[in-house]
């Protein structure tokens, strides 16, 4: 009886090793086809979950109240690129009692104002950025430092009230001359549809005229004006400029080298 006994122990012990013999390989079978799989998921997941978050990134920049920088990205090099800045500004309609202080007649506290947008002219800048500009310039005239040129160009407000500033400067008549006047608005719509506004006008009721009208007051995504005059102020040229004299031995410009000079 006893030996029976024994006999029939070691049998179901053996029974139960060989069922957890099998449970454990059934069960190391599913953990690899598991940790297959979570390789399979990171695989395939992984560079399209890194793509999107990146597209995220790309299309939702970190913003500030009313300001961010670099909404729209610059192709072209710019020395000023480092100081734009947008902000949203609601235009002024310019009829009527909604005009800006840019508007009405002429005078010299009006044309002062015009000035002080543009009086900058000539600007210079160093080798270093002269050397990044899209295209080519020259080294400013008789300049020690050999700093280069470029220029920041006031006619059509001019040109619309003849009888005001008509010969008030030498050279008026070819500068308020069609042709002159031709190039400053075709200058104007290539600035315009390069930087295409996509502002949205919407229509509201008047009143007053009872009919629905534009409203030329909306919002506008804006470069921040006042950081460029600033720089252009910093490095415009104050000095004359002698257009008819040519410096030699200007490093972007072979044709300028003299014999012996290498670029340097």
């Amino acid at each position: 009886m006893l030996g029976s006994v024994k006999q029939y122990d070691v049998s179901l012990l053996s029974d139960f090793d060989d069922t957890i013999t099998v449970n454990h390989k059934v069960a190391s079978s599913w953990e690899k086809l598991r940790q297959n799989l979570k390789r399979s998921i990171r695989a395939t997941l992984l560079p399209w979950l890194i793509c999107t978050s990146l597209f995220i990134w790309i299309l939702v920049p970190s913003r500030s109240p009313m300001r961010e920088r670099e909404v729209f990205l610059q192709l072209t090099y710019s020395p000023v690129q480092h100081l734009l800045e947008y902000e949203v500004r609601k235009f002024r309609l310019g009829l009527g009692d909604d005009i800006t202080e840019y508007q009405g007649e002429p005078s010299p506290e009006l044309d002062e104002r015009w000035n002080s947008l543009y009086s900058m002219g000539i600007t210079k800048v160093p080798l270093e950025v002269a050397k990044k500009l899209p295209n080519q310039t020259i080294i400013f005239p008789h300049d020690e430092k050999r700093e280069y040129l470029i220029e920041i160009d006031n006619m059509i407000r001019k040109a619309l009230r003849p009888d005001y500033y008509h010969n008030t400067m030498p050279g008026d008549d070819e500068l308020f001359g069609v042709h002159h006047i031709d190039h400053c608005v075709d200058a104007i719509r290539q600035s315009l549809m390069c930087t295409v506004d996509v502002s949205v006008l919407t229509w509201g009721w008047d009143e007053g005229r009872r009919m629905h009208l534009e409203k030329g007051t909306v919002l506008h995504t804006c470069r921040n004006f006042d950081k460029v005059r600033d720089w252009a102020r910093e490095h415009m040229v104050t000095e004359g400029f002698d257009s008819g004299f040519r410096e030699m031995n200007y490093p972007l410009d072979r044709d300028t080298w003299l014999a012996g000079y290498n670029g340097e």
